[in-house]
């Protein structure tokens, strides 16, 4: 299956996008990442999240994983500079640090945050990973909000 990542806009609440699958015109869930930030990871020394990325527009071959600590999962496996890169629940960018969080509803400002959030997001993931199946392999890419170049 392919899946494509459309990213809409970004700021300082983070980088909102669309996730659509097998090119259907309309659209699978929404998806919250951090803002982009020159594809920086954290600082696992200093435990500092703040300088965190989203990944950059690319390619990425992706895969449902399930274990102890992480029952639905997607993980993307060739993200340049990066590892452990997950899609997974989560309702603003305080719950990721350069995953990508997938849900259906997104709002311009929330009431208390006032940054963008996600709703319904761990019925979207388990939904997600039953569309693509353990084990197999799919091709994500993702557009947009990414250095100049692109």
């Amino acid at each position: 299956m392919n899946l494509l990542l459309a990213r809409r806009s970004t700021g300082p609440g983070g980088t909102v996008g669309e996730l659509y699958l097998d090119g259907a015109p309309a659209r699978f869930c929404l998806t919250l990442e951090q803002p982009w930030n020159q594809n920086r990871r954290d600082d696992p020394k200093t435990k500092d999240v703040d300088e965190s990325s989203c990944i950059p527009p690319g390619t990425y071959k992706v895969r449902v994983r399930a274990d102890d600590r992480f029952p639905f999962v997607v993980e993307l496996l060739n993200v340049p500079g990066r590892a452990g890169i997950l899609m997974h629940n989560g309702v603003d960018i305080r719950h990721t640090v350069g995953c990508v969080l997938v849900g259906q509803r997104d709002a311009p400002l929330a009431t208390v945050t006032r940054m963008p959030y996600l709703e319904r997001s761990k019925a979207t993931l388990r939904l997600l990973c039953a569309r693509l199946g353990k084990g197999k392999i799919h091709t994500l890419e993702v557009r947009g909000i990414s250095p100049a170049a692109e």
